[in-house]
């Protein structure tokens, strides 16, 4: 297929259980001209039989074999080889709405969009219950069908979960700026999800559900215990966004969104370092190298980062306060009023 419409992208590990349903919902899109770089990253199981046997039933789909490298280095292979106008990139375990590419499609051609997002819903593997879920908030986002980060940029990275398979790319957007997927061990996909945000000069978000984001798979556990073996990934992801905003010379306009960004990334991954590396992971913050310590307390968007702040920029205070991190969540819906803040953000 030449230049199709819109170029997917799909990194496969292991997802024989999963990639048919996926595949299903993309072929049978109301929307056709678009092809799916199905990037196999070294699967055991079955994966690429199947990926095999759908693409010879429909030329829309390639496929690329890799060593088992990762899916960063999966959506990067895939992105060299994409020639759509517009990018996809989407998991193996997920499906999606019939229309969805013909509604983002359309909106992001009709407002030349670099940038455009939709509402998700989560299907839980084990109990089979679909739930609507906050994946954007609409509450911070300016009073207009497009806008810029400059129209909200003290809460940029805020706007939605940081995560790409509710967004639709413009291609020529993502090759001109060379973004790449990050190689971490784990949060390979959240410095290409918060990043292009500050570069995009046209983003708009769709009040749409579009797509279904499955939770609870086999992987899960996995995911897990990646995140307990390699708990400073996030570190890597917090550094390589700062030093990006430095070199744009915009990590002072965007450093109340990044400052709340990296406090909520603390909290969060804490809660997976295994016992035995919670000591070293809380003395080895340097919070100072991300600057949060420089922030200021007028930085912070609720209470709960304002008192993560706190403790992390005190470091015998983040010794004592360690078992704060893993109930902050549990904390937070039994004081929801305390922690309740003007923009109602989705922490």
């Amino acid at each position: 297929m030449n230049n199709p419409k819109i170029s997917v992208i799909i990194p496969v590990y292991n997802g024989e259980k999963y990639i048919s349903q996926c595949l299903d919902s993309l072929l049978n899109q109301t929307f056709k001209d678009f092809e799916i770089i199905c990037v196999n990253d070294g699967s055991t199981d079955k994966s690429l039989a199947i990926l095999e046997q759908y693409a010879q039933k429909d030329s829309r789909i390639k496929v690329i074999n890799q060593k088992n490298s990762g899916a960063a280095e999966a959506r990067n292979n895939g992105l060299a080889h994409a020639s759509g106008d517009y990018l996809s990139i989407l998991d193996c375990d997920d499906f999606f709405d019939l229309d969805m590419f013909e509604i983002m499609y359309n909106h992001a051609v009709k407002h030349d969009t670099d940038i455009i997002f939709c509402k998700g819903r989560t299907f839980d593997n084990k109990t089979k219950v679909v739930k609507e879920i906050e994946n954007i908030n609409f509450e911070i986002l300016p009073d207009k069908e497009v806008f810029s980060p400059t129209d909200v940029a003290d809460y940029i990275f805020q706007i939605d979960i940081n995560w790409c398979w509710d967004k639709l790319y413009k291609a020529s957007f993502v090759k001109e700026n060379k973004f790449l997927f990050q190689t971490t061990k784990i949060h390979d996909d959240s410095f290409f999800a918060a990043y292009p945000l500050t570069k995009a000069e046209r983003i708009s978000v769709l009040n749409k559900t579009l797509c279904t984001y499955r939770i609870n798979v086999d992987t899960s556990a996995t995911a897990i215990s990646r995140r307990m073996k390699y708990p400073l990934s996030f570190y890597e992801v917090l550094v390589l966004l700062k030093d990006s905003l430095i070199k744009d010379n915009t990590f002072e306009f965007f450093k109340k969104s990044f400052a709340n960004f990296a406090v909520d990334i603390f909290c969060g991954y804490y809660q997976f370092a295994d016992i035995k590396f919670k000591e070293d992971y809380l003395k080895n913050l340097n919070i100072q190298n991300i600057d949060i310590s420089s922030a200021g307390y007028k930085y912070f968007l609720n209470k709960k980062h304002l008192l993560l702040y706190i403790i992390l920029s005190y470091k015998p205070l983040i010794l004592l306060s360690s078992p704060f991190f893993s109930y902050i969540r549990k904390m937070k819906r039994m004081f929801n009023p305390l922690f309740k803040n003007k923009y109602n953000l989705p922490f």
